[in-house]
């Protein structure tokens, strides 16, 4: 039974990463490039074709063994744990294909359409995942809903803390940014994708109610977040050469910024536990 599991995670995966390649190959006249980037050596030696499915097959493969470790805590809420994933992980890579915007001076619709058709086939793979797992453990669970009291403020807290530390990182040159060329739009992006991690962090951190122990923010900012962020953006290391550096800060500096967004937001609902706690005396 347990190969059997296996095989079936595997046909999924291997199915999506299918239904993404097809995608791509429908739109490629909105496909987009880094403009003067010399290929990297992996595509020198394996080709263009070959670069990109291995590196599908650790990304998406890399994104099932993530939800296949934290799938029993999310699907103990009312709806399904593979939607919630899918859904998570597909915005985080549909808004952060965006920044190329600016970065790599692409088109808007060309990097839009471009996100979704790696956007899609990730939520369609965490459905799908979620209904394997959902049939084995569905039964055995207890359901809970989002606790959505502190919605507003794990949105501005996570936009805030990820664009002080993201434009200190572009001003300092640390890492790559269009600020200059592009004002307007990577402000707009950076606050977002601010928002959009907060999104992810409401859908996936465990137990989302502010008492979590420093292992288990450790495990969300680090394998949650940090894994599948990784993934990402190992696309242009993975294809173009001299990106692998600038790729892993960009990774380690978001992380940071995510582990900071979590301990005020404890920080934070401690205060109003002690709040009520005075209030209610």
């Amino acid at each position: 039974m347990i190969k059997k599991g296996i095989l079936k995670n595997i046909l999924i995966v291997f199915g999506c990463i299918l239904l993404s390649i097809i995608l791509h190959a429908m739109t490629s006249e909105f496909s987009t490039m880094l403009e003067g980037a010399r290929m990297s050596s992996l595509v020198n030696t394996l080709g263009l074709p070959i670069t990109l499915i291995l590196w599908y097959i650790i990304a998406f493969g890399g994104i099932a063994i993530i939800f296949c470790l934290i799938n029993q805590s999310i699907s103990q809420y009312i709806f399904s744990g593979g939607l919630r994933y899918g859904f998570a992980i597909s915005i985080l890579w549909q808004w952060g294909m965006l920044e190329g915007v600016s970065t790599s001076n692409n088109a808007f619709i060309n990097e839009l359409i471009t996100g979704f058709c790696d956007a899609l086939p990730i939520l369609l793979m965490g459905c799908l995942l979620g209904v394997i797992r959902m049939r084995k453990e569905q039964n055995s669970l207890p359901k809970r809903r989002i606790n959505t009291s502190n919605t507003i403020i794990i949105v501005v807290v996570f936009s805030v803390v990820f664009t002080s530390i993201r434009y200190i990182s572009y001003v300092t040159n640390i890492i790559q940014s269009g600020y200059i060329q592009y004002p307007y739009f990577t402000a707009i992006w950076t606050i977002v994708m601010g928002m959009v991690i907060g999104i992810v962090y409401m859908l996936l951190g465990d137990k989302v109610n502010h008492t979590l122990k420093l292992e288990k923010i450790l495990k969300f900012c680090i394998i949650v977040f940090g894994v599948n962020w990784f993934l990402f953006t190992m696309f242009m290391p993975f294809v173009f050469e001299g990106m692998l550096m600038e790729s892993i800060l960009r990774v380690m500096i978001d992380v940071l910024s995510i582990m900071l967004s979590c301990f005020i937001i404890k920080y934070v609902d401690k205060l109003r536990q002690g709040k009520d706690k005075i209030a209610n005396a």
